[in-house]
């Protein structure tokens, strides 16, 4: 665990703590989880497991990604977690952290993906959406093409997450790692992705906007 700074400027309110706080533990989670998916699996298959993730959940609605995310974070070993060190509110003023500096930057560095072109990024974003949408996958998991044998439906779900895991600037080694999270099923993957689109949104708009900075030494 070392310092983490998150640097602090403008007008806050309280509700944009509330937001910073609330979104950044739950992409700290995610990554964490990301990072340690590998050994989990390797352990799995050693003790003659069938590593699936988290396929085995719903992924019908809104209850599934709650639960996902309180997942991720209440796996993150308590010594590993967030902690504020130390808070200056003035202009500037800055947020010291004692955290996993590797998963801090990585949330970081999705926060400024997003940040640099949030535009661009919302308009990927709204045309996943309509398909999504569209061909009603809300209530699909891939596991279910694949009985009925939709591999053009599959495709065109490889596609969309693809295209966020290009908006979100994720490594090899991120998107090698989201699929073993995801049990391997690509529907799983889009509605996680999603689901950390809509958690970085509001901190790439307080990064965009001046509030904070995450980026800094």
């Amino acid at each position: 665990m070392e310092k983490v700074i998150i640097e602090l400027d403008r007008r806050w309110e309280l509700a944009d703590f509330a937001v910073l706080t609330k979104e950044y533990l739950q992409l700290y989670g995610f990554f964490y989880s990301l990072r340690e998916r590998q050994k989990i699996v390797a352990k799995q298959l050693q003790s003659g497991g069938i590593p699936k993730g988290y396929s085995t959940m719903p992924w019908e609605g809104g209850h599934s990604v709650v639960n996902f995310f309180r997942s991720v974070y209440s796996s993150t070993p308590s010594d590993y977690r967030p902690v504020v060190k130390k808070i200056q509110y003035a202009s500037p003023g800055f947020i010291e952290l004692s955290a996993l500096t590797d998963i801090a930057w990585q949330v970081a560095g999705l926060v400024t993906a997003i940040g640099a072109s949030i535009l661009a990024a919302n308009k990927v974003v709204d045309q996943i959406m309509r398909t999504y949408r569209q061909r009603e996958w809300a209530k699909l998991k891939s596991e279910k093409l694949r009985l009925e044998n939709e591999q053009l439906e599959i495709k065109r779900v490889r596609e969309a997450v693809k295209a966020l895991e290009s908006v979100m600037s994720l490594s090899e080694e991120q998107r090698k790692n989201l699929v073993l999270l995801s049990g391997a099923d690509e529907l799983v993957q889009l509605k996680m992705l999603l689901a950390v689109y809509r958690r970085v949104l509001p901190l790439a708009e307080l990064q965009q906007s001046g509030k904070a900075n995450f980026t800094k030494d």
